[in-house]
């Protein structure tokens, strides 16, 4: 078992790039607690990429609280391949005016595998804006959860937020818990929130199977259409083709 934390102050102006990668390399069970505090300062820009590459014998819980001064950005994408139990509690507030968060995620559950996203986004200051994106594949009997805020204070006018979760269930075993909310104190403001849960497009497959393409093969490259709209969020480049050459990976498209 370990703890651990990461303490990560951004300077007026600045800019940083920061990616963590988790893994297991060894073959016991391993549990553990990791915590990240992030300051963005004025006009500050922060992207985090959090990669959660971990073996089924990994059980994690991640917490990430980031608080974005005045004209900041924040921009945290999360991809997580296959573990025990992995859960991420991300908050950002919104502390100062036209600050911008963007958060994203991905992930995969197989076997019984079980993924949870508690996810808030506070609007303290006017005129900011947030936009949430999380899509997920589950396969076998693996569960997911994603719970997605919003909390808008009464001094946070014109402020535009949305959110959208999206989940693919790959078989009849397979589920997850999406609940979407909005909290809303302030009455000159653009918000909106969504959750779709469901199975591959039984017309999309037969559109693509009359075309020559067997089944199979239809089935990855639908799903790997529905993933890669959060991987575009990437802002960097080698770790967009890493992750793009992942998911080929993980749903044996080989093309």
């Amino acid at each position: 078992f370990t703890q651990t934390r990461n303490l990560v102050v951004l300077e007026d102006g600045a800019s940083l790039q920061i990616a963590e990668d988790f893994r297991n390399a060894s073959n016991i069970t391993v549990q553990y607690n990791h915590v990240s505090e992030m300051f963005v300062g004025k006009n500050a820009q922060l992207g985090v990429v959090k990669l959660q590459l971990e073996t089924k014998l990994v059980k994690g819980v991640h917490t990430l609280e980031a608080q974005i001064e005045r004209d900041g950005t924040f921009n945290v994408s999360t991809v997580t391949f296959e573990a025990a139990v992995i859960r991420n509690n991300i908050t950002a507030r919104l502390l100062g005016e036209n600050a911008h968060a963007d958060l994203s995620g991905l992930y995969f559950g197989k076997e019984t595998a079980h993924i949870d996203s508690h996810i808030l986004v506070d609007h303290i200051a006017p005129n900011c804006t947030s936009n949430q994106l999380y899509k997920g594949v589950l396969n076998d009997e693996s569960t997911g959860v994603f719970n997605g805020k919003i909390f808008v204070k009464p001094d946070a006018q014109k402020t535009n937020a949305f959110q959208s979760s999206k989940a693919l269930l790959l078989s009849s075993e397979a589920s997850i818990n999406s609940k979407p909310q909005l909290e809303i104190f302030a009455d000159d403001v653009k918000c909106s929130h969504g959750a779709a849960i469901g199975q591959l497009d039984e017309s999309a497959m037969f559109y693509l199977q009359a075309r020559g393409i067997p089944k199979e093969l239809a089935k990855q490259l639908l799903t790997y259409a529905f993933v890669h709209e959060v991987v575009e969020h990437i802002n960097t480049k080698p770790l967009r083709q890493f992750l793009c050459d992942k998911l080929k990976e993980e749903l044996k498209l080989n093309w």
